[in-house]
């Protein structure tokens, strides 16, 4: 990358290795850090110290590992790249499994073509075996890893975990991937009293047990607040500050103010970190074009919206309606419909 530090690039005004982060702190109890240069710049991401190579003469990722499980006192580590900003948590999950069940020293990522050897869980009692290779000159990591217990496991359905940014052109290739037009958007289109909101909190429970990346955007109509009055972020905002962030242990919440106008859809949905994303869900925003859902009950007796929104593209009812040309579905069927949506998904 013409000399630039990859984990430092910025990819949608955020530096590639906090994707890598993002995805997995909440699925391990502590992150390290091994870089040789800028340790100063990537020390404001971790708490723990970032941590250097032992040897001068750059002996690839397998020094790095060697450090890490000199410092780490977990019986398990995970290494991973940091330029692949799609990882998502499936990954820790599938290699943690895998190598449990398989009872293996090392579990390492296949993508369905090959080996990513620097997607992989260990066993930090390793460390004496990894320093001996090391001393012996040793570099490539697939051979050390055949030294011992090896369990590989298949996440061929997961191939964005391992896009990573090796030259200018995959950068600009990952950015067009990335962009809004290709990630999913679905939305819902109800009266009151279908159940909607308890609908979709099922809909999200299933498809988040299918590993599905989603995020949920809603247009309300009128005025809301985040924090209510008392609040510190609620008297900022009020204050004039133009943004707040409110930030805990397990979460964050930004509060931007819009300066001229109302934003629309496309323009909510830029806002989002859509590189983590397989799927945004949509409340409101009945003016936009965007393919929907439409929540019907027969007792509540009102008009279908399909017959005038060619947007709809599936019809979900708790009744048999002949006389629809979407896609039918049982709206107490959640299985159903969450299957519905893994087929858009899986569209083209």
């Amino acid at each position: 990358m013409n000399t630039q530090d990859k984990g430092l690039i910025q990819l949608n005004q955020k530096p590639l290795i906090q994707y890598v982060i993002e995805a997995i702190e909440n699925e391990v109890s502590n992150i390290l850090i091994n870089a040789n240069r800028n340790q100063e710049i990537y020390q404001k991401f971790v708490k723990n110290p970032v941590i250097k190579d032992n040897t001068t003469d750059f002996q690839g990722p397998l020094a790095g590992l060697a450090k890490a499980m000199e410092i780490v006192t977990t019986p398990y580590i995970l290494m991973l790249p940091c330029d692949c900003p799609m990882i998502g948590t499936a990954l820790l999950t599938t290699l943690k499994d895998q190598l449990i069940e398989q009872n293996a020293q090392i579990c390492v990522a296949h993508d369905g073509e090959r080996l990513q050897p620097t997607f992989a869980l260990l066993k930090t009692n390793l460390l004496e075996s990894l320093l001996t290779y090391l001393a012996a000159g040793d570099r490539k990591i697939s051979l050390w890893y055949h030294q011992h217990q090896l369990s590989i496991a298949d996440l061929s359905q997961y191939q964005d975990f391992f896009l990573n940014l090796n030259t200018p052109q995959d950068y600009a290739l990952l950015t067009k991937k990335i962009s809004v037009e290709n990630v999913p958007i679905l939305g819902f289109s109800a009266f009151g009293g279908t159940e909607k909101t308890t609908l979709i909190i099922q809909l999200i429970t299933y498809l988040k047990q299918k590993n599905i990346r989603l995020a949920y955007l809603k247009h309300n109509h009128h005025n809301f607040e985040i924090n209510h009055q008392g609040k510190e972020s609620y008297e900022y905002y009020h204050a004039g500050a133009d943004q707040v962030l409110t930030s805990s242990r397990n979460k964050f919440s930004p509060i931007n103010r819009c300066k001229k106008q109302e934003l629309g859809l496309f323009d909510l949905l830029n806002q989002l970190n859509l590189v983590q994303l397989d799927l945004v869900l949509i409340e409101g925003f009945k003016k936009e074009n965007f393919p929907k859902i439409e929540l019907q009950r027969k007792a509540l007796n009102h008009p279908n919206i399909f017959e005038n929104d060619d947007n709809i593209i599936a019809f979900a009812s708790d009744e048999i309606f002949t006389k629809c040309d979407r896609v039918p579905l049982d709206i107490n069927n959640i299985e159903q419909i969450g299957d519905f949506i893994l087929a858009y998904i899986a569209q083209p």
